[in-house]
C-alpha cells in the first residue's frame, strides 16, 4: 500500500495481518502546538514531535509506541512541576486538570512530611513549605518495604514513598507528597491508592485493591497495556469538552488550553476503483506545562482484504482550520 501525506505533519503508515487475507492498517499523525495568548498555534516544522514507532523515554517515563492500534482510549499526560501561586511558600495545595465538562484528575500536593515518635506512637510532622515540587511517581504512595530482611515492592507503585511494614521502619521516614483527596494517609500502616499522575510500573492498576490472584493479573493488564495514562486520564475524546484547565502548575496561575480538534481530518483509502474514508481520532494528548506546549496524536485504523494486482493508496487529509481559537470558562 502506498501512503500519501498531503499535510506538513509527521505521519506514519503501519500495516499488519489479521489472517491470510484480512489486513489491518493504521495511519498515525502528530501535531505540536504552542500556547500563544490563548491560541493553539502549530510550532515550526523542525520543532514538531515525530511519530514514535518504537517505545521511547521522556523525562524518565517510558512511553509506548504511537502507532499501536490496541490503544483505544485517549491518553492525557501532564509533564511539569507543582508550583505555588506567585511563588508563595505553601505547605499544601490542590493540583489537577479540568475539562469544560468535568474534573479529570484531582490531587493534593504536600510539602515534605515525616513520621515522628510521640507518646501514642507515630504521627505525621507538619508539612514543610514549598514553592515547587515534582509530580513524579516517586512522590506518590508506594516504594519498597522490608520483611524478613527482604525488600518487597508495592504492587502498584514500587518507586514511591510511605510504604512500610513496621512502625520501626516508618520512624523518621517520609510520607507521600502527592495524594488523592479521597485516599489520604493518616496512620503509618495505611494503604491508600497511590496518587500517581503517571502510569506506575507495578503489575496492578491504580483502581485495583484487595487480593488479586496471580492468574487474574493478565486479565487486568491486557486491556490497557498499551495505554500510557493512569485510569482517570484515559478518556473518550468527547470527555475533553471545549477547554482544559491545568491547576497548580504555574506560578502565574491556572493554564487554559483550547481543546484540539477531535476529528481533524481523514484517511482516503483507494483500492482499485473503490474508495473509503476513515476519520482521524485523537489518541494522545501531552501537555508540557513548563513550556505551554500541547502535543496531539491522531490515528485512523482500517481493515481491508488482500486483492492481488490491486493498487492500494492511503491519503492523509487535514481539514480543520488552524490555529485553534481560545476557549475559557465564563
Amino acid at each position: 500500500m502506498d501512503f500519501v501525506n498531503t499535510t506538513p505533519l509527521p505521519a506514519v503508515l503501519t500495516r499488519g495481518a489479521l489472517g491470510e487475507r484480512e489486513l489491518l492498517a493504521s495511519v498515525t499523525c502528530k501535531i505540536t502546538f504552542g500556547l500563544d495568548q490563548g491560541w493553539l498555534v502549530p510550532v515550526a516544522d523542525e520543532e514538531m514531535w515525530p511519530v514514535f514507532e518504537e517505545p521511547f523515554e521522556f523525562k524518565g517515563l517510558a512511553l509506548s509506541v504511537d502507532t499501536d492500534y490496541r490503544k483505544q482510549k485517549t491518553d492525557l499526560l501532564l509533564f511539569g512541576n507543582a508550583r505555588t501561586p506567585k511563588q508563595q511558600p505553601l505547605t499544601q495545595m490542590p493540583i489537577g486538570v479540568q475539562s469544560s465538562k468535568r474534573t479529570l484528575v484531582a490531587r493534593w500536593m504536600f510539602g515534605h512530611r515525616f513520621w515522628l515518635k510521640d507518646m501514642f506512637g507515630l504521627k505525621a510532622s507538619e508539612p514543610r513549605p514549598f514553592i515547587e515540587m515534582p509530580i513524579t511517581n516517586e512522590y506518590a504512595f508506594g516504594g519498597k518495604a522490608s520483611i524478613n530482611k527482604q525488600e518487597v515492592g508495592h504492587m502498584i507503585n514500587p518507586v514511591g514513598r510511605g510504604f512500610y511494614f513496621t512502625e520501626e521502619e516508618a520512624l523518621n521516614k517520609p510520607l507521600p507528597n502527592l495524594e488523592r483527596a479521597d485516599s489520604r494517609v493518616t496512620k503509618w500502616e495505611d494503604r491508600p491508592v497511590p496518587g500517581c499522575l503517571f502510569k506506575p510500573v507495578g503489575p496492578l492498576e491504580l483502581a485495583e485493591t484487595g487480593q488479586i490472584k496471580p492468574e487474574e493479573l493478565a486479565n487486568i493488564m491486557l486491556p490497557t497495556i498499551m495505554q500510557d495514562a493512569v485510569p482517570e486520564m484515559r478518556l473518550d475524546p468527547t470527555d475533553l469538552g471545549e477547554w482544559l484547565r491545568v491547576i497548580g502548575f504555574d506560578h502565574q496561575g491556572d493554564q487554559f488550553y483550547p481543546t484540539p480538534p477531535l476529528n481533524p481530518g481523514f484517511i482516503r483509502l483507494t483500492m482499485g476503483e473503490k474508495r473509503s474514508r476513515f476519520p482521524l481520532i485523537l489518541r494522545s494528548l501531552i501537555l508540557l506545562t513548563d513550556h505551554k506546549v500541547m502535543v496531539a496524536t491522531y490515528r485512523a485504523d482500517f481493515r481491508y482484504l488482500m486483492q492481488a494486482f490491486t493498487k492500494r493508496t492511503a491519503e492523509l487529509h487535514w481539514t480543520t482550520s488552524l490555529p485553534i481559537k481560545p476557549a475559557k470558562p465564563r
